[in-house]
């Protein structure tokens, strides 16, 4: 199950990035995810749009789990039948967000997330051409960096800066 878990991974960045290299998006749909819209967005809308992309992956990582779960192995033949065992232990092995805290309004706050790519496009403009779903890679429970953190890695190369 290990191996099917830590192939859910690069299988969900590829399909984010295909879906944001896609031709017929074209570069003028593609600067709808850059730093100047998320800087025109309210703090509201912001932290809907981390609950939508929070919301999206997980629902994604299920899928993709109980299609693992279900799928024949390569090597193995048919399904075991683990059912919702091995999907348990697949979602416990994925990406987590678990910061966002329950606010006044429907929407919960999610400012762990927010404020560092607001700080990082505030303070980093020259970086403003990388989409903020990109960015949101590196705010994961496990990883969570500053905004800091995210400029030292585009200023390095430790992360994609140009698209």
């Amino acid at each position: 199950m290990y191996k099917k878990t830590a192939a859910l991974g690069p299988v969900l960045t590829f399909l984010v990035g295909c879906n944001l290299r896609s031709s017929s998006h074209g570069p003028a749909a593609l600067s709808q995810y850059r730093g100047a819209k998320w800087m025109a967005w309210s703090d509201s809308q912001r932290d809907s749009f981390v609950v939508a992309y929070i919301d999206g992956l997980r629902e994604g990582i299920g899928e993709a789990c109980s299609f693992a779960d279900v799928a024949p192995d390569v090597q193995k033949g048919p399904a075991s039948g683990q059912g919702h065992e091995g999907v348990a232990e697949c979602r416990a092995n994925t990406t987590k967000y678990s910061r966002c805290n329950e606010g006044a309004s429907e929407w919960p706050i999610c400012s762990a997330y927010t404020q560092v790519i607001t700080a990082f496009y505030k303070k980093h403009p020259e970086y403003q051409n990388i989409p903020f779903e990109y960015l949101m890679q590196y705010l994961t429970d496990k990883e969570h960096r500053s905004a800091d953190d995210l400029y030292s890695m585009a200023r390095f190369g430790e992360m994609r800066t140009h698209w």
